[in-house]
């Protein structure tokens, strides 16, 4: 005895992946800002927040003028050829890392399909950055003294951790495959 399945429109799905009809009872495909897409949207949020309170509290003491004369002053307790340059290459990696959030942000909304790359992106330079300022600081005896607390070596152990759960998400995660396709 064969049951011929009969089809109409009412018994087709439609799937959250932009309305491609399925089969009834057939797995729908995950996609939108939902699931573990939501950790990073918070960790956008605090990171936006943290970054423009750097730019408004510490931009300002960076660029003091007293702050470069004491730097030039041969034997001050900040002369070291290297503060000067430390405090710049810090000052543009930020700012430059800001605007590079502030795309990623816009884009990540927008459902563009370079987003998973650009998170990838993301990830690695700001554990390269973390890395490359810790190496400069160690470099001069003043600020290596003020490391002492080990702030610096959680924060790179916290960016490695990140790296190492946001990366492989970013890369193998159907909800994001199915999300960022524009």
């Amino acid at each position: 005895m064969c049951r011929k399945m009969e089809m109409n429109e009412t018994q087709l799905e439609k799937d959250s992946t932009g309305g491609k009809p399925t089969w009834p009872g057939e797995p729908q495909q995950v996609s939108g800002f939902g699931g573990w897409l939501i950790l990073p949207q918070i960790g956008f949020v605090i990171t936006l927040i943290t970054m423009v309170l750097f730019v408004l509290n510490d931009v300002p003491g960076v660029l003091d003028p007293e702050l470069w004369e004491l730097i030039n002053t041969e034997g001050s307790s900040l002369d070291h050829p290297l503060i000067g340059p430390t405090l710049i290459i810090e000052l543009v990696w930020n700012l430059g890392l800001l605007a590079a959030i502030i795309v990623t942000i816009i884009l990540f909304y927008m459902r563009k399909k370079i987003v998973p790359k650009l998170m990838v992106a993301l990830y690695i330079v700001s554990l390269a950055g973390l890395i490359l300022d810790y190496v400069l600081l160690l470099q001069i005896p003043v600020l290596k003294e003020m490391m002492i607390d080990g702030s610096q070596v959680r924060e790179i152990v916290r960016e490695v951790i990140m790296c190492a759960i946001w990366i492989p998400y970013f890369l193998v995660s159907k909800r994001v495959k199915n999300t960022f396709v524009k």
